[in-house]
Order: C-alpha cells, then structure tokens, then sequence
C-alpha cells in the first residue's frame, strides 16, 4: 500500500485509505487464484457488488499479479513495479479511488498471489 501510495502522490494523486471490507475481498480472491494456481479477475463483477452492497464503494478496479522467488522484503515493491509498468494496471493506480485493500495468498512452490482493490463511496 506505501508503494502505491507513493506513486500516487509523485503524480498528484492523493493517497489510498486501507478499507478492511476490500482487503477481505482481495484476499479471498488471492486465495482462490493459488487455489486453483491461475491468474484470473474471475469473478470481479461479483467482487465490484459486494464492494458496492457491503461497503457502500464503486467503480471498482482491480490488479492481480502471481510473483516467484522474490524475498518478503522486496516483494511488494517488484509486485507494484510490475503494475506500473502495465498501462492498463497503471491507470487503475491512478484511479480518483479513495480506499484500497490487498489481499495476498502463499502457494504451493512459495508463489505468491496478490489482489489489490481500489474504489470510492457513492
């Protein structure tokens, strides 16, 4: 979350509020990527309701990432490098969200599997 939120204010943007409802989501959706070992938004449209019914947020937007051999300690960062670099995951960063959750599951081989979630009240 710091290393979005520091690309963020590098470009005027102001800083995402960890929101614990989108943190629950991303992780369940972490968990059910390295379950089934696939990298997918399966099911984002299902994440974007509850993320509107439950807690109130829209326009949602959503980058995953699987990541291997990395140390914990630079993980986040080589993970949010790989969204920047992306167009398309660059523009959801970018995004005039307000809150954010991260959800991140450990699988089979130490893969890592990553959502992060971002969206803003009515």
């Amino acid at each position: 979350m710091a290393a979005i939120n520091d690309f963020r204010r590098e470009r005027g943007r102001r800083p995402l509020v960890r929101h614990q409802g989108l943190d629950e989501l991303a992780a369940r959706h972490s968990a059910e990527m390295g379950t089934v070992s696939r990298m997918s938004h399966a099911g984002f449209d299902d994440r974007a309701r509850r993320a509107e019914e439950e807690h109130g947020l829209v326009w949602a937007a959503e980058n995953v990432l699987r990541s291997y051999g990395h140390a914990d300690s630079e993980l986040a960062h080589r993970m949010v490098q790989a969204w920047i670099e992306s167009s398309g995951h660059r523009r959801n960063l970018l995004r005039d969200n307000t809150h954010i959750g991260v959800g991140f599951f450990r699988g089979e081989g130490g893969a890592v599997w990553a959502t992060q979630l971002s969206a803003r009240p009515y």
